[in-house]
C-alpha cells in the first residue's frame, strides 16, 4: 500500500523554511516617509542662526514682544521656502549630498553607520545648537560679545560637520537600494537627452 504526501504538509513546511521579509519592508516603508531635504534646507541652515540672532537683536527697538514675533516671522519664512524650493539644486551638488548625508545620519537606527562618524556628528550637531543658542542669547540680551562667540562656534562646527555628512552619504550611498536612488536623477524622456538614453 502506498502513502503519499498530502500537498498541504509540504507547502507549509516550504512556508516555514522561507526567510522573513518584514525587514526589508520596514526598510522601504522608513524611507518612502523619510527623503532628504532639498538644498534650499542646507543654504537656510547656513543663514539662520545669524538671521534669529538679527532679529531678536531688534528687542532694542521693538521691544522683547516685538523681537520675538520677528523671530517667528523669520523661522516661519525659512520654513515656507524650505517648502517652495523643494527640488531646487542638483543631485550632485555639495548642498544636496549634505543633505543625503544627515538623512543617512537620521535613518542610522535603520541602516547603522561606522559608530566612529555616528559620535563625530552627534557631538558636532550638539556644539552647533549650543553656539546657536548662545548667539540668540546674546542678539536677545544685546551682548556683542555672545552673540559674536556663539555664531563662531556654531559656524565653524557648522562647516565641519557638513564636510562629516558629504563624507557619511559617499560611503553609505551604495550600502542599500534605497540610498542610490536618491542619487537618482530623472530624465525627460521626450528631452533630447532622454531620447538619446532610450
Amino acid at each position: 500500500m502506498q502513502t503519499t504526501q498530502r500537498p498541504s504538509l509540504s507547502i507549509a513546511n516550504e512556508h516555514m523554511t522561507r526567510t522573513p521579509v518584514q525587514p526589508t519592508l520596514q526598510l522601504r516603508a522608513h524611507g518612502a516617509m523619510a527623503r532628504p531635504a532639498s538644498a534650499m534646507v542646507t543654504y537656510i541652515k547656513i543663514v539662520a542662526p545669524c538671521a534669529l540672532t538679527a532679529a531678536l537683536w531688534t528687542h532694542v527697538w521693538l521691544g522683547s514682544f516685538g523681537s520675538i514675533l520677528i523671530a517667528v516671522a523669520v523661522m516661519a519664512g525659512f520654513l515656507a521656502l524650505s517648502r517652495l524650493f523643494i527640488a531646487a539644486g542638483k543631485r550632485s551638488g555639495w548642498a544636496r549630498r549634505v543633505s543625503f548625508g544627515e538623512r543617512v545620519w537620521l535613518n542610522r537606527m535603520v541602516v547603522p553607520i561606522p559608530q566612529n562618524l555616528n559620535f563625530r556628528i552627534t557631538t558636532l550637531y550638539l556644539v552647533f545648537w549650543t553656539g546657536t543658542l548662545v548667539a540668540m542669547t546674546g542678539g536677545f540680551t544685546a551682548s556683542l560679545l555672545l552673540a559674536l562667540s556663539g555664531l563662531t562656534v556654531a559656524y565653524a562646527t557648522q562647516f565641519v560637520c557638513f564636510r562629516k555628512l558629504i563624507h557619511l552619504h559617499s560611503i553609505m550611498q551604495d550600502k542599500t537600494a534605497l540610498y542610490r536612488f536618491w542619487s537618482i536623477e530623472a530624465v525627460n524622456d521626450n528631452s533630447r537627452s532622454g531620447l538619446q538614453s532610450a
